[in-house]
């Protein structure tokens, strides 16, 4: 929860739950978008083997894509963003599409970014050749499949 000084600065909002007080909150206990972010993130990777995650190359400048695979079973998920920062461009007025090599069928791509409330945004994507085109932006999107 925010709250570090309580004076109203920089670092008495730099929590993922409002505390009710200073400029723009939104109201005690209200959760910030990081906080739905941060939520699907651990429970998109919980459970991954964290000595072995794999680097994709996506062949695309400033694109990163990692595959985490999940100690039990043979679940992964990857994770793919646009760091365009490095570009110095609009994130607003940008993304990228990665042809990622997909052999596990259908695959569901979630946004990291919820809306206010926490809901989720996802798609579904079918592979063609081998191929599933991922569209991506700033944002990260998770791609999971069967």
């Amino acid at each position: 929860m925010e709250g570090y000084e309580n004076e109203d600065r920089y670092f008495d909002h730099t929590g993922v739950v409002y505390d009710g007080k200073g400029m723009d909150d939104r109201g005690h206990g209200v959760k910030k978008l990081a906080y739905f972010t941060y939520k699907l993130m651990g429970e998109k990777l919980e459970g991954s083997d964290w000595n072995n995650i794999a680097t994709i190359n996506t062949h695309l400048p400033n694109v990163y894509a990692y595959q985490f695979k999940k100690r039990v079973g043979d679940a992964k998920v990857v994770v793919l963003w646009w760091d365009w920062f490095a570009e110095l461009q609009d994130p607003a007025n940008g993304s990228r599409v990665v042809a990622l090599p997909w052999d596990r069928g259908p695959a569901v791509v979630t946004r990291s970014i919820t809306d206010r409330e926490g809901r989720r945004v996802t798609s579904n994507l079918t592979p063609r050749g081998g191929v599933l085109e991922v569209p991506v932006s700033a944002d990260p999107v998770f791609v999971e499949g069967d």
